[in-house]
């Protein structure tokens, strides 16, 4: 026999009852969740939890800051590459002052690497509290 809706003393209507996974499911989907987020790329875990608006964000911010970063460090490469070859031979300190000097110029290299370890240790972290404010609000 199916189960009747509770009704409510005051109006008469039933009780709107709340639609959640039970609790070993919903945590082993969060759980899940910020495993791939870590090991396989920051965001697929959003999308596991069905937050697929955020998955979509995260990822282009993470390969368009990698491609950002690829892209200087390809110049740098290109830079230091053209620097030795115009010397023709070089000597071993030579080339260290060469790949110091790179370096030293390397400040966007640096920031896109500091904007890719935010998003990587981020993710899963957003990831966690937006799911437990959601869960417990």
């Amino acid at each position: 026999m199916p189960e009747q809706p509770q009704c409510s003393s005051d109006s008469g209507l039933p009780q709107a009852r709340s639609v959640q996974p039970p609790d070993g499911a919903w945590g082993k989907k969060l759980f899940l969740g910020v495993l791939a987020s870590i090991f396989v790329c920051p965001g697929v875990g959003h999308r596991i939890m069905g937050r697929h608006t955020a998955y979509k964000s995260i990822l282009i911010a993470f390969f368009g800051t990698f491609l950002v970063l690829a892209v200087s460090f390809y110049s740098l490469v290109q830079g230091l590459v053209q620097e030795v070859a115009s010397r023709g031979t070089i000597q071993l300190p030579d080339l260290i002052n060469a790949v110091s000097k790179s370096l030293g110029n390397a400040s966007l290299a640096a920031a896109c690497l500091g904007i890719l370890g935010i998003i990587y240790v981020g993710a899963p972290i957003e990831l966690v509290v937006t799911e437990l404010i959601r869960r417990y609000s």
